[in-house]
């Protein structure tokens, strides 16, 4: 079709038309020939194709409502699928944040189901992963995590089943030909949030004061023990302290510390609190004793509460006598001074929107997003500080809001008749479509025309 109707074509037509006349020329959203002079006549799109109509994009999915001065749910809104706008993606399909059909998201992304849609949802750190436990699939006959095996647990989120680690993983096995496991390589298991099982550790090494690798280790579910009882054992170590700061619950399982002859912090930990039955126990014994911790300084912090922490910072509290900011203690948050400005939910320090202008010696916001700032950073849309008024925010029936902001850095809807937005009020503000040239550009082009118009005069006076 584009080659034929590039051919027959009139010049004015682009390349779309239905006949040789000027007056055959298809809409602009076609992509070659039509049947009509309108967009819903095209028979192939340029774009997208909603319905029987030809389309730059598909209906949004959300829409600015002026009285309310927010994005909404756009009800005529539409998915685009490939070429075409669709209410819904097809089964087994999920939608990126552009509100396209995908089979898949992309890799920092995972599927999340929210109001009935799947969607794919950015991933806050890595992605969600699960992988094998030792004893389980490629680890079956697997002792302890070594050499060999640590790169298979890169990116793992979730541990199904146990880890262990012994000291023939630091001592590598001449009879599999295992080289010794380098310490580095242990920031893998950074990544671990949960294990389904137990964790065993009966090695670590030496330069190490805590369990580094599992610092962002936030529950072990034991649901497999080991010798049937333990879901967390710690035995025989050079530690200082445990330094499981995340850890927030051991579903089931006792508790084994012992024989860590350099270690404290273990016995302020408030167990009970992490546990998730009432008959699990705690053994922990042999390790260095409170007397000793509290005379080399080995004590929590004073930022932490009496329910204990898991080593001598702030971030180690198991929970704070103060007030939180993010996973560590503060003595106080910035509510009148410091930055970034902050407001106190449920003792714990939340940062202002960027668009709240901090204030001095006084609150900056009082909750939540840009509707809750005291005064704002630049500009004010109804309730909401900006950075920027809306400028061709898709608004109902597919109308375009534009605003500008006045002296008082307010924003307001531009005339009714600008269609590329305002400097100022009425029709008078309107922007322009093009750019207009600057007043020396156009004083040198009147110059030339002038000279030229003076050299042509003096010419036909001289042929006089």
């Amino acid at each position: 079709i584009s080659s034929l109707t590039k051919v027959i074509c009139a010049q004015q037509c682009s390349g779309r038309c239905r006949g040789r006349s000027p007056s055959d020329c298809c809409h602009s959203q076609c992509a070659a020939g039509c049947t009509g002079p309108r967009e819903s006549d095209c028979l192939v799109c340029r774009r997208f194709r909603d319905g029987a109509t030809c389309k730059d994009t598909c209906p949004p999915l959300m829409l600015y409502d002026p009285t309310t001065y927010e994005m909404k749910v756009n009800p005529l809104g539409k998915y685009s699928f490939g070429a075409t706008c669709v209410r819904k993606c097809p089964r087994n399909y999920v939608v990126t944040d552009h509100g396209s059909c995908v089979r898949a998201c992309s890799s920092d992304s995972q599927e999340v189901e929210e109001d009935g849609v799947r969607k794919c949802k950015k991933c806050d750190g890595p992605c969600g992963k699960v992988c094998n436990g030792i004893g389980i699939g490629e680890f079956k006959d697997t002792l302890s995590i070594n050499a060999t095996n640590i790169k298979h647990f890169r990116n793992c989120t979730s541990i199904s089943g146990d880890l262990h680690i012994l000291p023939v993983a630091f001592k590598g096995d001449s009879f599999t030909r295992t080289p010794p496991l380098d310490p580095k390589e242990l920031d893998i298991l950074k990544t671990v949030k949960e294990i389904t099982g137990f964790l065993l550790i009966q090695a670590w090494p030496a330069n190490r004061t805590g369990l580094h690798a599992f610092e962002n280790l936030e529950i072990i579910r034991g649901r497999t023990k080991q010798h049937g009882q333990f879901s967390l054992a710690v035995v025989g170590l050079d530690i200082t302290s445990l330094g499981l700061r995340s850890l927030k619950e051991i579903s089931d399982g006792d508790v084994v510390i012992s024989g860590n002859r350099r270690l404290c912090y273990a016995d302020t930990i408030n167990w009970k609190k992490l546990f998730g039955t009432s008959s699990q126990k705690t053994k922990i014994t042999n390790n260095r004793s409170e007397k000793e911790c509290k005379a080399m300084g080995h004590v929590c912090d004073p930022l932490c509460s009496s329910e204990g922490c898991w080593g001598p910072k702030p971030k180690d509290c198991m929970s704070c006598r103060n007030f939180s900011r993010g996973k560590e203690c503060v003595e106080k948050c910035n509510v009148l001074k410091g930055e970034p400005r902050e407001f106190i939910e449920n003792s714990e320090c939340v940062q202002c929107h960027p668009e709240c202008l901090p204030q001095a010696m006084n609150v900056t916001c009082t909750g939540h997003g840009p509707g809750s700032c005291v005064k704002c950073a630049h500009n004010i849309d109804g309730p909401h500080c900006v950075k920027t008024c809306p400028a061709g925010v898709t608004g109902e029936n597919s109308t375009l809001i534009w605003k500008f902001a006045d002296a008082s850095h307010v924003c307001h809807l531009c005339h009714a008749s600008c269609a590329y937005g305002c400097a100022g009020p009425g029709s008078e503000g309107c922007a322009v479509s093009g750019p207009r040239i600057p007043s020396i550009a156009t004083g040198m082009v009147g110059a030339l025309l002038l000279a030229l118009v003076l050299a042509l005069g003096v010419g036909l006076f001289l042929r006089r």
